[in-house]
């Protein structure tokens, strides 16, 4: 197995690639077979506004809902995404795609844990961090590491705008953008993963959407404990709670995966 001999990721190239894979992943999600089948999703979708925030470099979050707007009082279905939750995402995916290859569970928690003693240095340059992990926990550079971390990326983001789109499609209000009606609670939490795996389950994402949609949630259970910024917290039902019934909602497709629940529980609990 080939191991890092010089700096393959490059943060330049990985922050313009946010916009595409934004992009793809907002037509895969608002256009999925389980939004298009129902007119009282379809609805929101259709006229859903997608914002994209590189200003809030430190802020580690997405947001999906109905904003208010403070002149027309009026409510517009929206899905926010920071800059940040992008470069985490990106490194994230490694840690995901050692997990999803099986057998070094250890290996995969060391990785996450890491990651979250750097989120500053993720936050200012993404592959320089990655770069570091490749080095420092002797990841394959062959091709099919590289590639699967980059599916790996982009189905996280597509698994954090299914779950957004839930709160569009669903009716709930923005957080932090008018107290009602339909104000984020964790009910709206809870109802809008189980959106997400309905979405992604139409999608036929497989085991590679299941991995993806518990591991991003996993690492930002580890950033969410070291950063005051990071939103909404208080209002998310038990991060643990979420990822067994993510889990549980892939049953049939995870059976056949190397990932077991006991791998999860690994990597979750401290």
């Amino acid at each position: 197995m080939p191991c890092l001999v010089e700096p393959i990721y490059d943060s330049e190239a990985i922050e313009k690639s946010f916009m595409r894979v934004l992009y793809d992943a907002r037509t895969l999600v608002l256009g999925s077979p389980y939004i298009m089948a129902n007119p009282a999703h379809a609805a929101p979708a259709s006229h859903c506004q997608f914002e994209y925030d590189d200003e809030k470099t430190d802020v580690i979050n997405a947001y999906g809902g109905l904003r208010v707007d403070e002149k027309t009082h009026k409510y517009y279905p929206t899905i926010r995404f920071t800059r940040g939750i992008m470069c985490w995402l990106r490194v994230s995916a490694l840690f995901a795609s050692v997990l999803f290859m099986g057998g070094n569970t250890g290996k995969a928690k060391k990785m996450l844990r890491f990651q979250s003693a750097h989120v500053d240095s993720i936050l200012n340059s993404p592959g320089d961090v990655m770069n570091e992990m490749m080095a420092q926990f002797n990841l394959p550079t062959d091709g099919y590491f590289l590639d699967l971390s980059r599916r790996m990326f982009q189905m996280m983001v597509t698994c954090v705008l299914a779950h957004e789109a839930g709160h569009v499609c669903l009716w709930h209000s923005l957080r932090g953008q008018g107290a009602d009606p339909g104000a984020t609670n964790r009910n709206d939490e809870r109802s809008a993963d189980i959106f997400a795996c309905s979405v992604l389950q139409s999608l036929g994402t497989g085991a590679l959407g299941a991995v993806a949609f518990v591991c991003q949630m996993a690492s930002l259970m580890f950033t969410s404990k070291k950063r005051e910024n990071y939103d909404g917290m208080d209002s998310h039902p038990g991060t643990v709670e979420r990822i067994r019934n993510i889990y549980t909602s892939f049953a049939n497709v995870m059976k056949y995966s190397k990932v077991k629940w006991s791998d999860i529980e690994k990597i979750i609990c401290r």
